[in-house]
């Protein structure tokens, strides 16, 4: 009510006023403002700064008389993201008093899954909720929030769900966490705006695992950030055995990347549509998925060590392979039909193979036959 009066108050006291005595008011546009959860906003109207008095129309011909009709109320409706502290008027809540929970206590009775808002802007999740580690973010949890600009998740979370971020067209940057190995189909479709993801380091972005090509930020992403540090090159940590599926997809800032001995596994689309990346296979090497480095424009030669056995349907296709060049060139089969061992030794004919002619089924390496 105080806020009501604080509004009404002025603006029928000044129409109080006496006239101006001029024959022209001297009009200025208030321009509408939209009421949020503790503060009170008003329509559109024009205000004679001469005689104080309010009006419909630019031309000072109808008066209002009567301004509460002016009024937009507060909401009343407080967006607390899970603290205390409303994060659009700044209003304080004890705990006791919160309007609402914001966090389901999970089966095992330990821990919490962040459900989501609707309408924040920043959101910072917390470890903790209710002394209890929060470790997941819900299905659908920010689904549709037009005006979410920031995320940053926990330590503690592990899984984002499906549909988590779908259709979030303001979201400009995600944070996320060391704990995370997870993240659900579509959850970021329809993140338009997404620029810059931030993870603590290579090793956390490697043991996520992604739910498909609508799982990976990097479909809008244009800046990956490690440890705070935006790269353009990257280094896979000794031990890595596996580059999981779509784990560099659509990269396209990437334009080098070194893979260590003892990797064994490129997965599906790991690093399809990453168009400066090159690179070299380490001798380890024995799969590489489908469409793996499809269009790959930057690679330009490529030797596949004696260790691969099996290259995925399109793994090259589209990439820019001008040379490929087999350590064994014996054995190898393209579905149901044997590759001539003269044909895979000219780098250019088998660069035409990987990248153009032989695409659409998987290439497999037989054993010779035992001479006994």
């Amino acid at each position: 009510m105080k806020k009501l009066l604080g509004l009404i108050c002025p603006l029928l006291l000044a129409c109080m006023l006496c006239a101006c005595g001029r024959s022209e008011h001297t009009l200025v546009l208030r321009e509408a403002k939209d009421a949020n959860c503790g503060e009170n906003g008003n329509e559109a109207y024009w205000y004679c700064e001469e005689c104080k008095k309010c009006f419909s129309d630019k031309e000072g011909k109808n008066e209002i008389t009567d301004t509460s009709v002016l009024l937009r109320e507060a909401t009343g409706e407080h967006v607390f993201d899970g603290g205390s502290t409303c994060t659009v008027c700044g209003l304080f809540l004890e705990d006791e008093e919160h309007p609402q929970s914001f966090y389901l206590l999970n089966e095992d009775n330990a821990s919490y899954t962040f459900l989501g808002v609707s309408s924040a802007t920043q959101v910072v999740i917390p470890e903790l909720y209710e002394g209890l580690p929060v470790t997941a973010v819900s299905e659908g949890a920010f689904r549709l929030n037009t005006v979410l600009q920031s995320v940053t998740l926990p330590d503690t979370v592990t899984r984002i769900g499906a549909d988590a971020f779908y259709g979030c067209t303001a979201l400009t940057e995600i944070r996320l966490g060391s704990g995370l190995t997870e993240i659900g189909k579509a959850a970021f479709t329809g993140c338009t705006a997404l620029q810059d993801v931030y993870v603590p380091d290579l090793e956390t972005w490697l043991a996520i695992d992604l739910d498909g090509v609508s799982a990976t930020p990097f479909n809008y992403a244009r800046r990956l950030y490690v440890g705070g540090v935006e790269i353009t090159a990257v280094t896979v940590p000794e031990g890595v055995r596996e580059i999981k599926p779509y784990a560099f997809y659509r990269m396209e800032f990437l334009q080098t990347v070194t893979l260590p001995e003892g990797l064994e596994v490129i997965g599906e689309c790991a690093f399809a549509a990453c168009s400066r990346v090159t690179l070299s296979l380490p001798s380890t090497l024995t799969e590489i998925g489908k469409e793996a480095f499809f269009f790959c424009r930057s690679l330009g030669t490529v030797t596949l060590p004696e260790s691969v056995q099996s290259i995925g349907a399109g793994a090259f296709l589209q990439a820019g392979l001008t040379s490929a060049a087999f350590a064994v060139t014996e054995g190898w089969q393209y579905g149901e039909e044997a590759l001539p061992a003269d044909e895979l030794a000219q780098t250019d004919l088998a660069a035409t193979y990987l990248t153009a002619q032989k695409t659409e089924s998987a290439w497999t390496k037989t054993e010779p036959a035992d001479p006994t």
